[in-house]
């Protein structure tokens, strides 16, 4: 799919953007959102702008992890480190896993296996700390939800 054609989702969505720009409507999630379509299209260049408007409303991790792709596809390795890294400054699990993944593959393409190494264990210990902590919250929510009816029960049994 052509994206700058006038018959394609992506332009109308870009003139849509325009449009919104104008009128003061500006939404850091559809910019996110259509430098990730620019991303996976591999307009990698085109993706940038976007992203940067996105994080001038909103500075979110994904957006970094974003344009660490987009600088490391364009050959721009130190940049797309310096974003990576930045993407870890966010207090998001899910964006910190992928920053240091992404950074352990930029290692090994370098030959620093050691540092990749780090890397990728830092990613690992991230993703198993933020899964254990999601257990913990579900298994509170069900005993939570288990506490409640049982005294829903009692207050029945009592009233009747």
């Amino acid at each position: 799919m052509n994206l700058d054609e006038p018959d394609s989702v992506s332009y109308y969505r870009q003139e849509c953007f325009a449009l919104l720009e104008k009128l003061g409507q500006q939404n850091a999630y559809y910019f996110a959102n259509y430098a990730s379509e620019l991303i996976e299209a591999g307009k990698y260049g085109d993706a940038r702008p976007w992203l940067m408007k996105a994080i001038e409303l909103e500075p979110m991790a994904n957006e970094y992890v974003m344009l660490g792709i987009s600088a490391h596809q364009e050959g721009d390795t130190l940049q797309a480190r310096k974003d990576w890294e930045h993407a870890l400054t966010f207090d998001d699990a899910r964006f910190s896993v992928k920053a240091y993944r992404y950074l352990a593959e930029l290692y090994t393409e370098r030959g620093d296996y050691q540092t990749a190494l780090t890397l990728r264990q830092f990613a690992d210990s991230v993703e198993e700390a933020s899964n254990k902590q999601n257990w913990t919250e579900q298994m509170a929510d069900i005993q939570r939800k288990h506490d409640k009816a049982v005294l829903e029960q009692k207050a029945t049994s009592l009233i009747n």
